[in-house]
């Protein structure tokens, strides 16, 4: 075997491997090499294609020169399956695209809904790849079909691709199919599976090395996309990344893992435009030896913007975002969502659920990185992104995407420059002042009717959305890392922000401008609650019904503010606890719980009397709480040993 021969199969071998998805063919029913085959007259019947004679296990081989229609691995119009093939364009072009294997008796089938749903009898691809070396091409797919696409994959390993870029495509599900890109240019949106019709479920996009990608959707199903993912090792995405993307079906359990790279837009582990953004994911940074991520745009877990959004996440171990980060964004509401933040920087927001009614269970948990300000759950007044993920069906954005250029790079740098900024505010901005990087004004989209849940169903939500907006029941915790603007259990300026709880540790640092908020909106105290474990400094607090000391040093304050302390609200009684006690340090006669320089105000409130049978090892003791000044302190009183202490 020659030389040649043995790099080019090499070759196959590792586009094989990388796709893990093809499988081994059995012996080619044919082999085209261009030039030298002949071009044939495609399905159109006006351009000059490479076209095999046989549906399957065919390998075609684009050298070099220019094909003005077509290069098909393998092709059938019929309802069989075509499979096994495989495309290598080593250099050249062709104009109207690359496909590994295309079975369709049309590119836009005027089929029976009822009929696409079954997908049988429609003709398949299954196991077809295309592997792009160098070289122009417009539009790509492993594997078009009617039917089923499955399995299919493309390698991207240098060269320019334009128009449509899927690993599989087709009007009924699509499955298993992956695209990987480790360099050359993408001047499209990098798709690992597109149904048109019908739900795309477990396809795949990874790129790395120094790969330009202008977008890119692990899955792209019009019926839901279900357990899509995007891995980014490297290289440069220009504008946004979706796990996967549904128009009118739900989005569960898609992914974005963002290790190294950067991109130009909007990360969402899944966004379902209509119904139900639930259980996706976006990871960013996790420890690999490669430069951290960086992200100009927003971050989310999963984002519907009709319907609810349960259970997304996002976790950050390090890089950059510009934008705000937020675990779960749902227009009818968001439930059990959360961010969470280990290392790396955030300009904007930290957010556990965003919604545009309902905001509650969702939580932030900071113990590393810096952040501009934390939110339990908000209320809003759009729940997208500016400038969302665009939808995948083929178009060509390259135009518009480099109109805008340079807008990620000036939104970064303004971004920034507000973060540190942030640090000379005053110590008492307006309530519901939060971070600056917010999204645009968007114009109104035309109200749909909810189809997140079916009419006495668990959580139906009803159309007109009566009653005040809620942010109630969500959690900040911050036990590391640093806060420089706010913390706040819960926002709904216009409504009901209560019961939510923000907790923080000795090693967190917060800035001296940082205001701690139990919730900002027309009822913002009821409920909400602020723990401080050991010694914490930081601007201001207000709206918190609820103040709970653990473990409060003997020597020092526990919460010192460089501010105003606002510790009640007009006919209501403020609860004060102490929660544990370190044994190891001997009992002084008071604790100073709150120093506030600002002064400390009951705002027409009470505090609650006194607080008795608190442990400190064998013994138990009471506590009165006043404030003294600009302090609020426990007075220790009727120390005794506690029941059954030797």
């Amino acid at each position: 075997m020659s030389r040649r021969m043995t790099q080019l199969s090499a070759l196959l071998a590792q586009g094989l491997a990388a796709c893990a998805l093809c499988m081994a063919a059995p012996c080619q029913a044919e082999t085209l090499e261009f030039p030298g085959s002949p071009l044939k007259r495609s399905f159109d019947g006006i351009f000059s294609s490479l076209i095999p004679d046989a549906p399957s296990s065919n390998t075609v081989i684009v050298r070099e020169g220019a094909i003005p229609g077509r290069v098909y691995g393998g092709s059938a119009k019929g309802e069989g399956t075509v499979s096994g093939n495989t495309v290598i364009v080593q250099s050249g072009s062709a104009t109207r695209g690359v496909f590994g294997g295309f079975n369709s008796p049309s590119e836009n089938p005027a089929l029976p809904k009822e009929k696409l749903e079954d997908a049988e009898g429609l003709g398949t691809a299954q196991a077809n790849t295309v592997i792009l070396l160098s070289g122009t091409i417009s539009g790509a797919v492993g594997g078009w079909a009617n039917g089923f696409a499955q399995r299919n994959g493309i390698v991207v390993s240098g060269g320019t691709l334009t128009g449509l870029l899927a690993g599989g495509l087709s009007y009924a599900p699509v499955t298993g199919n992956m695209v990987t890109i480790n360099a050359g240019t993408v001047k499209t949106n990098a798709c690992g599976g597109v149904s048109r019709t019908g739900m795309a479920f477990q396809n795949r996009v990874s790129i790395g090395g120094e790969a330009v990608v202008l977008e890119a959707t692990g899955g792209e199903g019009s019926g839901g996309a279900v357990r899509n993912a995007v891995f980014l090792w490297g290289g440069a995405v220009e504008g946004g990344v979706a796990g996967g993307h549904s128009d009118s079906g739900t989005a569960v359990g898609n992914e974005v893992a963002f290790h190294a790279g950067t991109v130009g837009g909007h990360v969402a582990g899944g966004i379902a435009e209509d119904l139900l953004a639930s259980r996706n994911i976006v990871v960013l940074g996790s420890p690999v030896k490669a430069d951290p991520p960086d992200c100009h745009g927003f971050v989310t877990g999963g984002q519907s913007g009709e319907g609810p959004a349960e259970h997304n996440a996002v976790i950050m171990h390090r890089g950059f975002v510009a934008g705000n980060l937020r675990g779960g964004a749902g227009a009818s509401f968001a439930s059990g969502n959360k961010a969470a933040v280990r290392g790396g920087a955030v300009a904007g927001e930290v957010a556990g659920g965003v919604s545009l009614h309902q905001a509650s269970d969702n939580s932030v948990a900071i113990d590393g990185g810096d952040v501009a300000d934390a939110v339990g759950g908000r209320i809003a007044d759009d729940v997208e992104a500016p400038g969302d993920v665009a939808r995948m069906l083929g178009v060509d954005k390259a135009a518009s995407v480099a109109q805008d250029k340079a807008a990620p790079e000036e939104k970064a740098a303004r971004a920034r420059e507000e973060a540190r900024e942030r640090k000379l505010r005053e110590a008492h901005p307006e309530p519901g002042a939060t971070s600056s990087a917010k999204a645009a004004p968007r114009q109104p989209k035309p109200k749909k009717k909810d189809k997140s849940r079916a009419p006495g169903s668990p959580g139906a939500q009803e159309t007109e959305h009566k009653g005040p907006a809620r942010a109630c029941g969500n959690t900040v915790a911050v036990t590391g890392g640093r806060v420089l603007g706010s913390v706040t259990g819960g926002i709904s300026e216009k409504g009901v922000a209560t019961g939510n709880t923000v907790e923080l540790g000795s090693k967190a640092s917060f800035g001296e401008a940082c205001v701690l908020q139990g919730g900002v909106g027309k009822e913002a105290f009821e409920g909400n609650a602020l723990e401080v474990e050991g010694q914490v400094k930081a601007g201001s607090a207000r709206a918190f019904e609820r103040w709970r000391f653990d473990r409060p040093p003997a020597a020092e304050a526990c919460l010192q503010l460089a501010g105003k302390a606002v510790l009640g609200e007009k006919g209501r009684t403020t609860q004060i606890a102490i929660l544990d006690v370190d044994p190891a340090t001997p009992l002084p006669e008071r604790f100073v719980l709150v120093r506030a320089e600002g002064g400390i105000d009951l705002a027409g409130g009470s505090l609650q009397a006194s607080q008795e049978g608190i442990v400190h090892g064998a013994e138990l003791f009471d506590c009165d709480f006043a404030v003294e000044g600009n302090e609020l302190v426990a007075r220790v009183r009727n120390v005794r040993k506690a029941a059954g202490a030797k």
